[in-house]
């Protein structure tokens, strides 16, 4: 997902690749030093996903940076990796696969690249179910999700949720 600009308005789209998906990629890759300790691929990917989340901590993204480590991408995506290793083989076949998606953070300063905004957005909802069991109906529960959306987009934008609430009462 990430924020766009359609018709002045900020709105939360799907993209085909989340680039938020870093804490998995660690935890897979960290699988992967593990399983294939003979195998340094795992652990030169790894390390330039570091590198890269170490660049946009830092704000200094430039375009020599960002191409110095897509090409390095480039090249590990290229190497051969042994087809014996499955799990390694399907996680580089992924990483074809969405190549131009994975270091999206990089190049739009507005994509985080991590998603716990994303996550801290559900957290009111699922307390809510796991308090409460379920909604009684669906229009519960679409109400719920629509006055949610109202108080969290709100916050997002340091507005007063109770005065955006009453705004919205009153027209």
């Amino acid at each position: 997902m990430f924020w766009s600009r359609i018709a002045g308005l900020h709105i939360l789209r799907p993209m085909p690749f989340s680039p938020t998906l870093y804490c998995s990629f660690a935890k897979e890759l960290t699988f992967l030093k593990e399983r294939y300790k003979n195998d340094t691929w795992a652990e030169r990917m790894s390390d330039l996903i570091a590198k890269s989340l170490n660049l946009r901590k830092t704000d200094y993204i430039t375009k020599s940076n960002v191409e110095e480590i897509m090409k390095t991408f480039k090249v590990l995506l290229n190497e051969p990796v042994n087809r014996d290793m499955d799990e390694l083989t399907t996680f580089r076949k992924r990483m074809v696969k969405y190549a131009d998606h994975v270091f999206y953070y990089l190049l739009h300063k507005d994509v985080p690249p991590d998603n716990n905004g994303s996550e801290r957005a559900i957290r009111n909802f699922k307390v809510k179910i796991k308090i409460s069991g379920f909604f009684k109906s669906i229009e519960g529960a679409k109400g719920y999700a629509v006055i949610r959306s109202v108080i969290d987009t709100a916050i997002k934008n340091e507005q007063n949720p109770l005065q955006i609430m009453k705004l919205i009462a009153h027209c």
